[in-house]
């Protein structure tokens, strides 16, 4: 719970920052039409509804611990594209194809938790994971990213992003694994001669 917690706070950073600077970056940083940073957006958008099915049924089969490990490095490189893709369209692809984290939230928010603690507990487990992610990733780091872009330049949140996606990833490694299929296929080997 304790490691959730904190993949929470990064994994929010991540998302709270791309969510809340991509538009103003994309139209003030990197001067694309309104039209085109439109278009980049509602491909987050639809990487947001694809990812969210796609990682929890991956984990189910590979894992929770080592999706998460995967998925957070390659939700990284999403604000990173924003910083240095060229064609929109490419642009747009690339950020379809690594704005996964989302699709993470589920894993380390909810199911994870659920696979681990007991029942009578659940609820203030998921109410301690979500509100320590929120307060930190939700109002803490983009405040700080605000007044380090105002300093610094709009590029930096977006680094700010992709770290808080990478430390997620590295906490990742901690979790032990709680896939219900994963266990049995484990426990069945062990039990192979």
């Amino acid at each position: 719970v304790l490691l959730c917690m904190l993949i929470s706070c990064f994994f929010l950073t991540w998302f709270i920052i791309i969510i809340s600077f991509a538009p103003t970056f994309l139209v003030k940083y990197r001067e694309f039409s309104a039209a085109d940073m439109g278009f980049v957006m509602s491909c987050l958008g639809a990487a947001w509804v694809f990812w969210g099915f796609a990682v929890p049924a991956i984990s189910d089969r590979i894992g929770r611990k080592p999706t998460l490990v995967i998925f957070a490095p390659i939700a990284a490189l999403c604000p990173i594209a924003l910083i240095y893709g060229d064609s929109v369209l490419a642009l747009g692809m690339v950020v379809f194809f690594t704005y996964t984290g989302l699709g993470c939230f589920t894993l380390f928010m909810a199911t994870v938790p659920a696979e681990t603690v007991p029942p009578q507990v659940l609820t203030g487990a998921l109410g301690l994971i979500m509100g320590a992610g929120e307060l930190v990733g939700g109002f803490l780091a983009p405040t700080i990213a605000g007044f380090a872009a105002d300093h610094y330049g709009l590029p930096v949140a977006m680094w700010m992003s992709a770290g808080g996606a990478l430390i997620a990833g590295a906490l990742a490694l901690g979790l032990k694994e709680t896939a219900p299929l994963v266990l049995q296929r484990r426990a069945a080997a062990g039990a192979t001669p």
